[in-house]
């Protein structure tokens, strides 16, 4: 329970952002740089991720890695198909889906890199 709940927090933190209304919010404003936005939330979700799967293990499988990728990547497209599906004011962005699988893929990468220097 203690390596999955800040992953069910994180999770529930994202989808409130990415999918509450933008009608009254200056969206526009902040141009392309929510793209690295997009890179956070899913990074941090896939180290999130990784570490509730190897929580007890000191070892990282690829297996794992290849798992955290693949969720938080999905868990990315369902949002920016939400997105569009939803009258919020946002919009299906295919950007933000290859920014969320950079940011997948980075946390992934540092998780991996903190684990290692930690063992």
């Amino acid at each position: 329970m203690k390596a999955i709940l800040p992953l069910i927090v994180w999770t529930v933190v994202i989808t409130i952002f990415l999918l509450m209304p933008t009608y009254d919010l200056k969206i526009e404003d902040f141009g392309n740089r929510d793209k690295f936005v997009h890179a956070f939330f899913f990074g941090v979700m896939a180290f999130l991720i990784l570490n509730y799967l190897n929580y007890k293990n000191s070892i990282i499988s690829t297996k794992s890695i290849f798992i955290a990728v693949l969720l938080s990547s999905s868990y990315g497209f369902l949002i920016e198909s939400l997105q569009g599906a939803l009258n919020t004011g946002r919009y299906f962005d295919s950007f933000d889906i290859i920014a969320n699988i950079n940011g997948s893929l980075i946390g992934s990468i540092i998780f991996y890199l903190v684990r290692k220097i930690k063992s």
